[in-house]
């Protein structure tokens, strides 16, 4: 059977409630919905934080036993070699901010080797699974790298898409 995948990367906080962050986003539902609309299967670095949204939509349009979460939660990353933590954020400059609710600028790191391994662990996850049409929901920082997994592993990216509702994500004002 011919396997193919859109893959869609987005910022965590908009996958469902169990994500820290969370931010409610109805266009984010409609997107997954129309995308699970064209798929037979969904799969999602969710980590074990439940519910998701796209759990949710694809269970009730495509029923039980057609969304699998590829991603192990933090603390059971060993089972796999996996580090509990992969990376992490720290402040530029913890004094800029001028008010206490606006956090200060800050970097994202993460740890090459460990994310590598969570990506060929997923990638396993999804050859396992029958299926024609997929849809595979990741975050940001590994949209074209396991895009490049899949289609290295003879699975079709049909395309990569990015969902990135900058207005909706920055909360911090810019200007008078």
């Amino acid at each position: 059977m011919s396997k193919s995948v859109v893959v869609l990367a987005v910022p965590h906080p908009l996958q469902g409630p169990g994500f820290t962050g969370y931010i409610d986003d109805p266009a984010y539902s409609r997107l997954i919905e129309g995308l699970i609309k064209r798929a037979d299967f969904v799969f999602e670095e969710a980590g074990g934080r439940k519910p998701s949204t796209a759990e949710t939509l694809a269970e009730s349009l495509l029923g039980t036993g057609h969304y699998l979460d590829i991603d192990p939660p933090p603390g059971e990353r060993h089972k796999y070699g996996i580090a509990k933590e992969t990376g992490g954020w720290y402040p530029f400059d913890p004094f800029q901010s001028a008010a206490p609710d606006i956090p200060a600028d800050g970097c994202e790191w993460s740890i090459v080797e460990e994310h590598r391994k969570r990506e060929e662990l997923w990638l396993k996850r999804v050859q396992a699974q029958p299926f024609s049409k997929g849809l595979a929901i990741c975050g940001l920082a590994h949209g074209l790298s396991f895009a490049f997994r899949l289609s290295s592993a003879g699975i079709s990216v049909d395309e990569t898409q990015s969902y990135i509702p900058h207005h909706k994500l920055c909360t911090r004002s810019h200007g008078n």
